[in-house]
């Protein structure tokens, strides 16, 4: 039943991208019959990037059943989240964790609650996640874990991101690294308790 859920939820979630930023779109979707009048909505942010997402410019679609969330992706930094190996683009990093870093990452998911979870718009982190090739173990278990324990403090869903089997096997449906496993569990409840108390780390980041 569960799976059938999160399943209409993502085909709905798929839909609304086609219609993201027009301010009709939660109507065709609610006209169309079915469990639409009545079912939440997951609206895919500007390219599912925080900053263009809570530019001023990027508008949620007006719902009269107000029943919508809003998804983002996180892969920043990007040296670190994305690149294996050095591009033009950019340069791959091999450690993550800094206090600069940490703060960063805070600020970075503040934005998201100042701009919608404060107006009462849920926030999904849809994809979040790395890459192991190049990169130094503790530090991959450091990142996902802190994403997940921030994201979780700011009361956001936050979803690991993994088609490669990098951190979870589909064929033995397990996480490839139990300390991650662990790492992952613990942070999910120290956000979830930080969020029930009201003290989510908002600091901005700094030089």
């Amino acid at each position: 039943m569960l799976g059938k859920q999160l399943f209409s939820l993502f085909i709905t979630a798929a839909l609304l991208c086609a219609f993201s930023g027009c301010s009709n779109s939660a109507d065709t979707v609610r006209a169309s019959g079915g469990n639409n009048a009545k079912r939440h909505l997951l609206i895919a942010g500007y390219a599912t990037d925080i900053d263009l997402t809570c530019d001023e410019l990027f508008r949620m679609p007006e719902d009269p059943e107000n029943r919508m969330a809003v998804s983002v992706h996180y892969y920043a930094p990007a040296g670190f989240a994305i690149l294996e190996e050095d591009a033009d683009w950019g340069k791959a990093r091999p450690q993550w964790g800094s206090p600069r870093e940490q703060r960063e990452l805070a600020c970075n998911l503040d934005k998201m609650t100042k701009v919608f979870s404060a107006k009462g718009i849920p926030v999904i982190i849809g994809e979040y996640g790395c890459p192991k090739k190049n990169k130094e173990e503790d530090s991959v278990r450091l990142y996902l874990s802190s994403v997940c324990r921030e994201a979780s403090a700011q009361g956001f869903c936050p979803i690991l991101w993994d088609v490669t089997d990098s951190h979870y096997d589909r064929t033995t449906c397990k996480m490839t690294d139990p300390q991650l496993k662990t790492d992952l569990f613990q942070a999910a409840e120290e956000g979830r308790k930080a969020f029930r108390s009201g003290t989510a780390d908002s600091t901005a980041a700094e030089d």
